[in-house]
């Protein structure tokens, strides 16, 4: 939760210092750093962790995959800088050699990330999420008291966010590895490696959902639009921000389960993460109109609160997403997710530009995020039984996923619709409370059925 809360209390502060317009610079910087730094360790972190738990060399291999993630990243880094501005021209115009800050910030994420899958394997909650806050507060009030003491240069906040966050990710490594004996071979790096190199093309694609949607708002609306863009992504993912932060617990459990007991187990916790995910979706709902306020002020405030809500509708989707892979992940067999997400990805982005183009709305290309996490949902189950995984019975979350789908659609409706807030918010209501209180007695059903 430290990213959103952070976002919550220095963005705004961002945009007032260095303006709206120049905000679409940040916004593009964000957007770029969150996508490249999941290229550069060659999704190892993905790997390091299920390494920890299931490998022969344990917590000792698993280091030493951390450090040759941090050196594999610093070796890609290097290229992605140098020709930055020929593929940020591409993406996003005439940017210059400012992307290279973003690479960099890319850098201290990657290392970030490979730390933090070592410590989710140790359990070690507590130095996690240290880390986590850490990265999440430390660079960017760095970079805005450098920047509001030498004058609002976006330049000067993106170069002062990118070294903190280079050491801090730093700090993750070391931490992380300090005490583990690190070690590897060859073979257990392409080991590691079969397993990790698949996910880089699926994180990639899901990092760049909010590069995607900058990039169609920008070309429709210009810069000052995607960096409207980036915000509503900022804020309607915060639900799923939650989730995925919430597996850093779950995916652990999946992994250490046998067999019959990873059956029970799924079946179980993915009915009590989908109340969760409706209680995220309806608590955002209530939240995003003055968020969007706090952010932009009246006068941007509707179009943002209508697409960050549109956004957060992927966070049942999600769930059930997620449900299906980790079994994709506990067999080991990856090599299907280098297809399957960028296809979800390529489908989604193709669905909301011309859902954009055909309305003349440039924001409402933030409906590429519940649209692949919708199909990334399809593609985990036809990839979890392509593994020979057995079926996850997900029935007792399917009412709080339609519910969590059903709700922020009907409170953009009333946002953004004259007249139509009382009767949106009514329904939403009233959704929220048959499809939680379905799952729940469907939950409590199964808990009882299993005591018998």
């Amino acid at each position: 939760m430290a990213p959103i809360l952070v976002t919550l209390l220095i963005t705004p502060l961002v945009v007032r210092l260095v303006g709206t317009a120049q905000y679409g610079y940040v916004g593009i910087s964000i957007t770029t750093y969150q996508a490249v730094a999941v290229i550069l360790p060659l999704g190892l972190p993905a790997a390091v962790t299920r390494h920890a738990l299931i490998e022969r060399s344990a917590r000792a291999g698993a280091a030493g995959l951390v450090l040759l993630g941090a050196a594999v990243a610093v070796v890609i880094a290097i290229p992605v800088a140098l020709t930055s501005p020929a593929w940020g021209a591409v993406l996003f115009g005439d940017v210059g050699w400012l992307l290279v800050w973003p690479v960099l910030s890319s850098v201290g994420l990657a290392w970030m990330a490979l730390g933090q899958s070592m410590l989710r394997a140790d359990d070690r909650a507590k130095s996690f999420v240290a880390l986590g806050w850490t990265m999440a507060i430390a660079p960017p009030a760095s970079a805005l008291a450098l920047c509001a003491l030498s004058g609002a240069e976006v330049v000067v906040y993106l170069v002062a966010l990118a070294i903190v966050q280079v050491l801090v990710g730093a700090a993750a490594v070391w931490v992380s590895c300090r005490r583990a004996h690190a070690t590897t071979s060859a073979v257990e790096a392409r080991g590691a490696l079969r397993v990790a190199l698949p996910t880089v093309p699926h994180q990639l694609a899901m990092a760049s959902l909010g590069v995607a949607t900058v990039a169609i708002v920008t070309s429709m609306g210009g810069v000052t639009a995607g960096g409207q863009a980036q915000l509503a992504i900022l804020l309607g993912t915060a639900p799923l921000t939650i989730l995925g932060a919430l597996n850093n617990a779950w995916a652990p459990m999946v992994y250490r389960a046998s067999g019959v007991e990873r059956e029970r187990l799924l079946r179980s916790t993915t009915a009590v993460v989908s109340l969760v995910a409706l209680a995220l979706t309806a608590a955002f709902c209530v939240c995003a109109p003055w968020l969007a306020l706090i952010l932009v002020g009246p006068a941007h405030s509707t179009p943002l609160t209508t697409a960050a809500l549109i956004t957060s509708a992927g966070a049942g989707f999600m769930v059930l997403y997620l449900s299906n892979i980790h079994l994709v992940f506990v067999s080991g067999r990856t090599s299907l997710l280098a297809v399957a997400t960028p296809a979800s990805l390529l489908i989604s982005v193709v669905t909301a530009s011309a859902a954009s183009a055909a309305s003349g709305v440039a924001m409402l290309a933030v409906i590429v995020v519940p649209v692949f996490y919708l199909l990334q949902y399809a593609a985990s189950t036809a990839l979890r039984h392509v593994v020979g995984q057995p079926a996850t019975r997900v029935s007792a979350a399917v009412p709080a996923v339609a519910a969590s789908g059903l709700v922020p659609i009907l409170a953009a409706a009333g946002v953004w619709i004259d007249g139509a807030a009382i009767i949106a918010f009514i329904a939403a209501v009233v959704i929220a409370a048959i499809g939680g209180g379905a799952t729940f007695l469907m939950w409590r059903r199964l808990q009882i059925a299993e005591l018998l």
